[in-house]
């Protein structure tokens, strides 16, 4: 890897990364409030003629980025230099969000990069075309050579006509990647792109994903490499884990993915590259957010019992199994479907469940229900807008039914090999409104238990 010749630096990873989150004392001009929210951000870009700096931090995507620890954190590491802040000011248009999942569902998970704050900084034309994106909390002088070797690169771009400017920006960032990297990048599958500058098979974003994670394993392997050989194994994995969160390292991943697909929409590769960063899924606002509080709220006026079907999500798909056994220890993976065109990452599935299902039609209860078909992106921000019980799963074990009373008490929470319509139906019709006012007060659990007055546990429904 070009970007690290040997274990020396490697080795001196925990007080680099370390140096780079310590708060810097002088005060900083920066005023993250202040800037503009994403539509107003792409207007002025457009009226002034600048580029846009997108940064995506991984704070809870319902709470306000500005006010969070980790835009903080990326403030004082990488923007409190008055060079960085004269650059923004003259070339740039700056906009933060929060892309994080909330405390109110998360998908459980124990490795070393699932503890890792996570910053992409994404270098945009006003049209959200990415030119370049820079992974990791960084030093100022990191942030300035990253973007002045992207301002750079859009001068030269310019300068060739439009049917040109992709291929320009994707020899750009050929240039910038190591040979032996890039052989092992297009090793288990050839470039996207010709020996002549054509595509192969045209434009599409479907292989996004996969291209992501193989970026990533080219990014491992190559720092693995370069690791002491006394290091223990869970010592490795969080080097990497730290490496790629906190500093220039990880624009290796940038350029490898963007040789692939220069010029992409920041919607389709914000979702891979967050994935390929931390092995997280990155969450988005949903246009619904309202709309299903305001639903909940009256259901709940009417007493009726709710039920949230979780619709289908790539990046939570249940082949994802395959991937873990394969290797438990590694974050999860968008897995494409066979034998269909696999949706983008970046924006939640628009697939959904038939409901009702043929089983449960003629079930008593099931037309007493309030029901909702959401995505994942929707339940995070319900659960945490209506102040709902949280709710955790495991990898491969995705999100199916969860089913509430008009109070909001958890009656079932079923997900993977559980989540079967016989299950629901039996949950169903255990619901008793007389037995459920008894326990109000009880604490709910997760998978449908719950916790009465007394404290011990029901069975499973």
């Amino acid at each position: 890897m070009a970007l690290c010749p040997d274990s020396r630096w490697v080795r001196s990873w925990p007080p680099i990364a370390a140096a780079l989150l310590v708060l810097v004392t002088s005060a900083s001009a920066v005023d993250l409030s202040k800037w503009p929210g994403r539509e107003a951000a792409i207007e002025q870009a457009r009226k002034q003629g600048k580029l846009l700096l997108t940064i995506h931090v991984s704070a809870e995507f319902t709470q306000n980025a500005a006010d969070s620890r980790e835009a903080q954190v990326y403030m004082q590491a990488a923007l409190a230099d008055p060079r960085v802040e004269a650059l923004l000011a003259s070339r740039f248009v700056p906009t933060l969000r929060a892309v994080g999942e909330t405390k109110h569902l998360r998908l459980k998970r124990t490795d070393k990069a699932a503890a890792q704050d996570v910053a992409i900084a994404y270098v945009c034309l006003p049209d959200e075309r990415v030119l370049h994106f820079i992974p990791g909390f960084l030093s100022p002088a990191d942030l300035l050579a990253e973007l002045t070797w992207a301002e750079q690169c859009y001068a030269a771009m310019v300068k060739a006509p439009a049917y040109e400017q992709p291929l320009a920006m994707r020899q750009a960032h050929r240039a910038r990647i190591d040979k032996a990297d890039w052989a092992a990048f297009i090793n288990e599958r050839p470039a996207r792109w010709s020996d002549d500058g054509k595509l192969a098979e045209g434009e599409t974003t479907v292989d996004l994903p996969e291209v992501a994670a193989r970026a990533r394993s080219v990014f491992e392997s190559a720092l693995s490499a370069r690791l002491p050989a006394f290091w223990q194994r869970e010592e490795a994995a969080g080097a990497l884990a730290a490496l790629a969160a906190h500093g220039s390292l990880a624009c290796e991943l940038a350029h490898l993915i963007l040789a692939e697909y220069p010029l992409v929409q920041l919607s389709d590769v914000a979702g891979p590259a967050y994935a390929a960063t931390c092995g997280r899924r990155m969450f988005n606002s949903p246009k619904r957010r309202a709309e299903l509080a305001a639903w909940w709220a009256l259901s709940g006026k009417a007493g009726r019992s709710t039920l949230l079907v979780v619709a289908d999500d790539d990046f939570y798909e249940v082949t994802s199994r395959d991937a873990a056994a394969r290797n438990p220890s590694s974050g999860p993976q968008p897995v494409p479907r066979s034998g269909r065109v696999a949706r983008n990452v970046a924006t939640t599935s628009e697939r959904v469940l038939e409901w009702p299902p043929a089983e449960l039609r003629d079930l008593p209860g099931v037309s007493r229900l309030a029901v909702q078909v959401v995505t994942l992106d929707e339940l995070a921000a319900l659960l945490a807008d209506s102040g709902l019980p949280e709710a955790n799963y495991t990898r491969g074990q995705p999100l199916r039914y969860l089913l509430h009373d008009a109070h909001g008490f958890r009656l079932a929470e079923l997900s993977g090999d559980e989540a079967t319509t016989a299950r629901l139906a039996e949950a169903i019709r255990n619901m008793d409104p007389g037995a459920r006012a008894g326990q109000l007060l009880a604490k709910p659990v997760k998978n449908g238990a719950t916790t009465p007055a007394g404290g011990k546990k029901n069975a499973k429904p």
